[in-house]
């Protein structure tokens, strides 16, 4: 059995208790109608009994559906169990012929039958003893007719013993199957609890998952928006890092104009080759916008010329003579000349002074 059928357990019972009164109510209706018209039809005949025990069966059935009505199936399958027996009594005291004893034998076994699947186990035992007293006494008159009408005692004792052990066997295996059932359904009923339980856990983990995973995902939003922010600022502050030092570069190579035709471009710290290729780019486009004869290159602020510092400062000049003017070359310190020896530097044609002062009273 599922987890869904076990949930609707108990509206399969109605529906299934439902069919049955339905099936037994058509049934009596059917043997009372007859009854009351073959009663009608001929008053001297003995259909009177048949009929007082339809009639008897009928508002039993009435009750059970009352109990239906007032969802009691339990409770309305014991009053059919016991109508049963009433009716099997009845019959029994009326010593009605031996030829009617099957369908009493019959209506006494279908009494604990029709309430085996509607009450629990308990309920099915006392139900079983009243059944057992009842079969017993039925036995116990035909025992008496049998005795009565010269039956041999040993048929008699037969019958007897035979008739009570079948009847108390059947009742015993019925209550056993009653309890295997009940059992049975206990046991698939806390299976489905701890299922339930389960998937209730389950829905309770999954829905707790769903909440972190959710709760990540927007925090991992969050940091991406973060980190889309930073790197927008970084890119950013990268332009204006760049622009800055585009900047710095510009500044760190001015070209003065002194005259209409003396340029002075004053060189301060380190002389690397990057640094002198920006040199005589911006002397040459100096020199190209201010037509100017001389160009001044001030190395006062240099620490230190080395071979490459020398030679980057000699292609400016020659880049200069070819624009149609002329390098000179200021601030020529003692340690800076005596360096320049020592590399074993020439400086060919490019005039070299002391002092600023000194090359620009010489050019103007």
């Amino acid at each position: 059995m599922s987890i869904a059928s076990l949930a609707d357990e108990q509206a399969y019972l109605y529906r299934q208790f439902r069919g049955v009164l339905i099936v037994v109510t058509s049934v009596v209706v059917i043997g009372s109608s007859a009854d009351t018209v073959s009663f009608l039809t001929n008053p001297e005949s003995e259909s009177y009994d048949d009929l007082f025990i339809n009639m008897f069966l009928a508002g039993g059935v009435s009750v059970m559906w009352w109990f239906f009505r007032q969802q009691h199936i339990g409770r309305a399958s014991i009053v059919g169990s016991l109508a049963c027996l009433v009716a099997v009594l009845y019959g029994v005291s009326q010593a009605v012929a031996p030829a009617n004893w099957f369908y009493i034998t019959l209506l006494t076994i279908l009494s604990p039958v029709f309430a085996l699947p509607y009450v629990q186990s308990t309920t099915f035992r006392w139900l079983g003893v009243v059944v057992a007293a009842v079969g017993l006494a039925i036995i116990a008159q035909a025992a008496i007719w049998m005795v009565q009408n010269n039956i041999t005692s040993r048929l008699v004792s037969n019958y007897t013993l035979v008739a009570s052990l079948v009847l108390l066997v059947v009742l015993f295996l019925l209550w056993q199957f009653s309890n295997l059932h009940h059992l049975l359904i206990s046991s698939l009923r806390g299976g489905n609890t701890e299922l339930l339980e389960l998937k209730a856990g389950l829905e309770q983990q999954v829905t707790e998952r769903t909440a972190e995973l959710e709760t990540t995902l927007a925090e991992l939003e969050t940091t991406l928006a973060n980190l889309q922010t930073q790197n927008e600022v970084q890119q950013r502050l990268l332009t204006e890092i760049q622009s800055q030092q585009r900047l710095i570069h510009v500044l760190s190579v001015p070209v003065l104009p002194i005259s209409p035709t003396v340029l002075v471009l004053p060189l301060i710290g380190t002389l690397d080759p990057a640094r002198l290729d920006l040199i005589r780019q911006h002397a040459l486009e100096a020199i190209e916008q201010s037509r100017s004869r001389v160009l001044v290159l001030d190395v006062t602020g240099v620490p230190e010329v080395d071979t490459q510092a020398a030679q980057g400062l000699l292609r400016v000049a020659q880049a200069t003579r070819v624009m149609g003017s002329q390098c000179v070359l200021a601030g020529m310190r003692p340690e800076l000349a005596q360096a320049l020896v020592r590399l074993g530097v020439d400086l060919g044609s490019l005039r070299t002074y002391a002092t600023l002062q000194r090359a620009l009273d010489v050019v103007r």
